[in-house]
């Protein structure tokens, strides 16, 4: 495992298809770029269930219509207000996106972080083995995912938050919040 601490080292880690350990305005995840085989990777090393599906990170809302379909143009107004954030947007599915980044869903699970990592899309899901407690430090990972994943980026100046995004599921009438967190949604 190797620690890393430019965007364009992370770059070139995820363009290698590695898997690894990083912050964006949030808790630490585990990411990679958004393929079925790297989605397949982290639910092994994490003991999860291929059914829970990833958050999709991207740099921006110009990437939206690659993972998302039918968004109403209201939606798609208010999450321009909204976003960067540390909100994450449950939304229609695209058809071409792999339902192993989806958990077999025809909704997938979207943020545009404030502090976006990479300049191109990625899955994320906490570090952590599923059900145990989320770690913090990039410094020093769980031994159980360290030993399994390829890099740690740890930039000059790594956000210290400990706090999950709120999740909020915009397919819903009225849009559902299933998760409070760092995000304050006014509804």
């Amino acid at each position: 495992m190797k620690r890393i601490s430019t965007p364009e080292d992370l770059r070139i880690a995820l363009i290698n298809n590695e898997v690894g350990l990083a912050h964006s305005d949030t808790i630490l995840g585990i990411i990679a770029l958004p393929t079925p085989e790297n989605a397949a990777r982290i639910c092994h090393l994490k003991k999860r269930d291929l059914n829970m599906g990833f958050i999709i990170v991207l740099p921006n809302i110009s990437h939206l219509s690659l993972y998302t379909a039918n968004l109403p143009q209201t939606l798609l107004e208010t999450l321009t207000q909204y976003w960067p954030a540390p909100l994450t947007a449950i939304l229609p599915k695209h058809p071409n996106v792999s339902h192993t980044l989806t958990g077999n869903r025809d909704t997938i699970a979207i943020r545009i972080p404030s502090t976006h990592i990479p300049p191109l899309p990625i899955i994320s899901t906490s570090a952590n083995y599923s059900g145990n407690t989320i770690a913090w430090n990039p410094l020093n990972p769980p031994k159980e995912i360290e030993s399994h994943i390829d890099f740690v980026y740890t930039p000059p100046t790594a956000p210290a938050q400990t706090t999950a995004s709120t999740l909020v599921d915009f397919t819903a009438h009225p849009p559902n919040i299933i998760r409070q967190g760092a995000f304050k949604l006014l509804t």
